[in-house]
């Protein structure tokens, strides 16, 4: 408990070439000097005037402290899920419905206007491109991920295309893990859902 400022503090900036055990212990003696100079030079004021001084700073050191811990858990929180991204069972899922909407346009000619029609068709219904018989849903990570469709309309010099955002459904890190694809076959991840377009690519096509 005595570290835990310092720790936090230490948290917040990027120390690569310096130790962490070092960061902290300089840290703390930074923090713990001035209470210890007050302490040291008691004389020169009276024993209330010293105590008072003493607990404030200890007070603005707890408050301080105590507002930094969550922003350090939600650091950490975003660090794993960046650490984790690039092994999700989902990335299968998502490769495995980028290749079924790449499949359908090269059959079909274009994108289909929604997932739906890349299912199997109903029983003695034929497979057509309303159920081109490419993918199954539900798809098994659909249970802890949405995926949302989005075709592009067809622009007047180029193919039309798709975006398909996948975001982890309400949970205790649901916040966290957003992934992002397009025609392009690549698979983006970002923990702010916002910049997944601009997030690192996770898997190539």
């Amino acid at each position: 408990m005595f570290f835990v400022p310092s720790l936090a503090l230490v948290h917040l900036f990027p120390f690569e070439r310096m130790p962490l055990v070092i960061a902290v212990v300089a840290c703390q003696t930074a923090i713990i000097a001035i209470p210890v100079f007050w302490l040291v030079t008691w004389r020169n004021r009276s024993i209330s005037g010293t105590l008072g001084r003493s607990s404030c700073f200890v007070g603005v050191i707890v408050a301080a402290t105590a507002s930094l811990l969550p922003l350090e858990r939600h650091r950490d929180e975003r660090r794993a899920a960046i650490q984790a991204a690039g092994s999700s069972a989902v990335l299968g899922n998502i490769e495995r419905v980028n290749w079924s909407l790449a499949f359908f346009k090269s059959k079909y000619g274009e994108y289909p206007d929604n997932l739906e029609r890349l299912d199997f068709p109903p029983a003695s219904a034929p497979v057509d491109s309303r159920h081109a018989a490419l993918i199954e849903f539900p798809l098994p990570m659909e249970e802890f991920f949405a995926f949302k469709y989005t075709r592009r309309p067809r622009a007047d010099a180029g193919n039309a295309g798709y975006e398909l955002n996948i975001d982890a459904k309400t949970g205790k890190w649901s916040n966290l893990y957003h992934y992002c694809s397009d025609e392009s076959g690549s698979i983006r991840f970002d923990a702010n859902s916002d910049a997944c377009k601009r997030g690192p690519v996770v898997k190539h096509q």
